[in-house]
């Protein structure tokens, strides 16, 4: 193996590599795999806990000198602070023995080569059995309206990811913290044959982090999902990224007690669905969290309840400190309605939200609340939200 490559140029993907694992760090053992595949290095990051590896194409052709098959395993860190230390100029990297040896004009220094048996998910990157394509910024926005409620990494949840479900009708995407469930429903993306899968929550991180570098980068391509059931794995595709990860299947048979995602939310008629603007609920909920403490001299109350007789809704804390707040109503119930919410997830959830107005259907048999949105340029691009929010006992 022996190249030349601009400093910068290098360095820049190598940046973009440890921004990746620098706040979501689950190992302090990150390699780089280099590779050359006719005219262009692949770089390959790699950690030796943590089932994922992602796959970097350089856009520039480099200069082959030697071209060889072989991989080269380097620590990231060093790798990473030896090239910082380069101005912007052409070097030479080769291959001598067990070192990689970096030649400038500054002269000459040795990066020692790791001896390691790396298992990296690279799977059938060229078949197209299972491959659903979806437009990177539409990915990206899917992620960031449900990746609020993954959960904390030392909290466990029956859902410890994303919840992917494509089919020839429609597509999901749903991720829970037990307490709260995010379903993003895509109508216009679909896939010849049902598939389901849960890509792990480290992942999804990765991926959101991907997602967002290409926006930066004005791209807006097709990534491509390819997936691989008995080898319970999943690959991302886009411009200049491969990202593979192994999946939680959820036809595996060691899963048959996972509970069906797609359904938790309920189909039945709610006791009460009210049109509220969602700034003015929000603002609302923060507006009387404020006032209560100034009033009571106490913290902030946990929960908030809210109350719904005849037009009338009301949000009240424990003390009965409460503001109205006016919204359309539509009942199929005639029961008077109370329930209480974690102030909280309540805040969290329309935080995330951008339109002017959501619909809040109220279960009181079953304490849930389901938060709802719906955004689309017209039928056949159809796009929408549903937020079941846990009810306290009142």
């Amino acid at each position: 193996m022996h190249f030349f490559i601009y400093s910068s140029t290098l360095l820049n993907k190598l940046y973009f590599l440890n921004e990746i694992n620098k706040k979501k760090l689950y190992s302090k053992n990150i390699y780089f795999i280099l590779e050359i595949n006719k005219k262009k290095l692949i770089i390959t990051s790699f950690s030796n806990t943590v089932d994922y590896s992602i796959h970097v194409y350089t856009d520039i052709y480099i200069y082959v000198k030697e071209n060889t098959r072989e991989k080269v395993i380097i620590d990231s860190k060093l790798f990473t602070e030896i090239l910082s230390t380069f101005t912007k100029e052409i070097i030479s990297i080769k291959k001598d023995n067990d070192t990689l040896n970096i030649s400038s004009l500054q002269g000459s220094f040795k990066i020692p080569i790791l001896r390691k048996k790396l298992n990296i998910i690279r799977g059938n990157l060229f078949c197209n059995n299972n491959t659903i394509f979806i437009f990177s910024n539409l990915l990206l926005k899917i992620l960031e309206k449900i990746i609020f409620s993954i959960g904390n990494i030392k909290f466990k949840t029956i859902l410890n990811g994303v919840y992917f479900q494509f089919s020839p009708y429609e597509s999901y995407f749903i991720s829970t913290n037990n307490l709260v469930l995010v379903k993003y429903t895509v109508k216009y993306i679909k896939s010849s044959k049902n598939i389901k899968f849960i890509v792990p929550r480290n992942s999804i991180h990765i991926l959101h982090k991907i997602l967002k570098y290409e926006k930066n980068s004005n791209n807006n391509n097709n990534v491509y999902i390819k997936y691989n059931s008995k080898e319970n794995y999943v690959i991302f595709l886009s411009k200049n990224y491969i990202f593979s990860s192994k999946i939680l299947n959820i036809d595996n048979k060691k899963n048959k007690k996972q509970p069906n995602y797609n359904s938790i939310i309920p189909k039945k008629k709610f006791d009460v669905l009210l049109i509220i603007n969602r700034v003015l609920f929000l603002n609302t909920i923060k507006r009387l969290l404020i006032l209560s403490k100034l009033f009571e001299n106490k913290k902030i109350e946990k929960f908030i309840y809210l109350q719904i007789i005849n037009n009338e809704f009301s949000i009240f804390n424990r003390k009965n400190f409460s503001l109205k707040i006016k919204c359309k109503s539509i009942y199929n119930s005639l029961q008077k309605i109370k329930m209480g919410f974690n102030c909280k997830f309540l805040i969290e959830i329309l935080s995330h939200l951008d339109n002017d107005f959501i619909y809040f259907e109220l279960y009181n048999s079953n304490k849930i609340g389901v938060l709802k949105t719906n955004f689309y340029k017209n039928k056949k691009e159809m796009e929408f939200i549903s937020i079941l929010i846990m009810s306290i006992i009142v």
